[in-house]
């Protein structure tokens, strides 16, 4: 029997008592645990799973779909676009990243946000606190399909997550040749750290203007070939029959 799990230690809700000792007994039972990611796999380890019956992947999106197949998507600017693209609760820590955009810094450039939530309406009193209501936009959320035309209309993401599991937007973001602003806490950082254009970040208001900033003076124009690209669905299925046919 073969079993999938994506959550790390930062994500696990119960690491003791009934619930976790329910999950350790239900691992003793696999033959094989799927885990996409360095942060899975380790939480198995730490549950219990012996590393012959992990089968270590990476988490994937449509990568090809957001492939930049040219650089003209929008005129030359000297200002840094940057976006964010999830829903606006607490846990996302957008005001946090507002309120980094809002110094200095970022005077001559451009913030999008992109999703919906109950934080909407704070979002806007604090772009208009901080008086960038011409260069923040909040546009709320976009269908599946133009998300990449989107996505190629800026240069850097910001995932400012206090908890994240994963964040499959980063993998969005990076295959559209875009830098990765990527919090600490997300799931995502451990394997995606070495790769071009990738810079985490703490949660407070200052680290992620820090690093938003590294983000911009680094900023050359889009990554050529994105290392995300070789991460494909596909690929994580090959694993999936693999360990299937393992275990038959």
């Amino acid at each position: 029997m073969i079993g999938f799990y994506e959550s790390t230690s930062k994500t696990q809700r119960f690491s003791r008592g009934p619930v976790a000792r329910a999950r350790s007994e239900y691992f003793a039972d696999l033959d094989c645990v799927v885990a996409p990611g360095t942060g899975p796999a380790q939480a198995l380890l730490h549950a219990g799973v012996t590393q012959d019956r992990i089968r270590q992947g990476f988490n994937p999106v449509d990568v090809d779909k957001f492939r930049r197949t040219t650089t003209t998507f929008r005129a030359p600017s000297a200002a840094h676009n940057f976006i964010y693209v999830g829903q606006l609760i607490e846990r996302k820590n957008v005001i946090n990243l507002v309120q980094a955009f809002g110094s200095a810094t970022f005077r001559d450039d451009n913030l999008t946000i992109v999703g919906k939530g109950h934080l909407e309406q704070a979002l806007l009193a604090e772009v208009a606190r901080l008086g960038v209501a011409d260069r923040v936009r909040l546009i709320g959320s976009v269908p599946n399909d133009r998300l990449p035309s989107v996505m190629w209309e800026h240069d850097t993401l910001v995932l400012p997550s206090i908890e994240e599991v994963w964040g499959l937007v980063v993998n969005e973001a990076l295959a559209a040749g875009l830098h990765a602003v990527v919090s600490t806490r997300a799931g995502i950082l451990e394997d995606i750290s070495h790769m071009g254009g990738v810079i985490p970040t703490d949660v407070t208001v200052e680290q992620i203007a820090k690093s938003m900033a590294k983000s911009k003076t680094q900023w050359r124009g889009p990554v050529p070939e994105p290392e995300i690209l070789r991460h494909t669905p596909e690929a994580l299925a090959d694993l999936i029959v693999d360990a299937v046919r393992s275990t038959a």
